[in-house]
Order: C-alpha cells, then structure tokens, then sequence
C-alpha cells in the first residue's frame, strides 16, 4: 500500500479535493475557469482511480511489482465513460453527460500509462 503514499498520489488527490470543493475566485467566463470547474477533475480522475486499482489488485495478489496492462486501462476508461457521462445523467438531475468529459477521461488514462511505465520499477509488462 506504499503506492496511495507516493508523493504525486497524494498531491493529486489534495488537487482533485481543492478544485471540487473550493470556490476559486475567477472570471468565470473564461476558459481558465471553464476547465478548472468543468474538465480538470475528470482529467485527474483516471490516474487516480487506476493507483487505487493498482495498488489494491497488488494488495489481493501479493504482487508488488505488478502494473496495469494497457486493456485494464482501457477498460477503466471505457467503463468511467459509460457511468458517469450516459447512465449517470440518466438517473441523476444534477449529473451531466458531456463528450469533453469523455476526452479528458482518455487523456487522463494516457497520462497515467505513460507514467506508470517511468515511475513504477520492475514492471511486470
């Protein structure tokens, strides 16, 4: 579990906390605010979830090294997609279905297998 205690683990989920919960002050008619309330969350919520699904499918199988393939990643993303911008918006008034969301999810993904395959050693793939 050493993983969720990584450096750049914790300072994305402290940046994910403070751009969902915090009101930052800014016009809100720009793009800068736009993608700060409506698109950064999204973006970081792929790598995120995936160190936890990381590091708990290290914790089940007992196997420290081990690493997402690229179709688990793939296959999170897709899933993320399907819930949260086509059923969620379905059963949920406050809930939006929106294509940028969607992109921000894939981009997030890539991000994180790139990363995943520099800062994690003895990888498995």
């Amino acid at each position: 579990m050493k993983l969720l205690m990584n450096p750049i683990f914790i300072g994305l989920c402290i940046f994910y906390l403070i751009n969902r919960f915090i009101e930052i002050s800014f016009d809100t008619d720009s793009f800068f605010h736009i993608f700060l309330k409506n698109h950064l969350n999204d973006f970081l919520y792929m790598p995120i979830a995936l160190t936890i699904c990381l590091a708990t499918v290290r914790w089940i199988k007992s196997l420290p090294n081990y690493l997402l393939n690229l179709g688990m990643i793939t296959g999170m993303t897709v899933f993320s997609s399907v819930v949260f911008e086509y059923i969620g918006p379905s059963y949920f008034a406050h809930a939006t279905g929106d294509w940028i969301d969607v992109v921000m999810y894939v981009l997030g993904g890539s991000v994180y297998y790139v990363l995943q395959k520099k800062y994690v050693t003895n990888s498995v793939l």
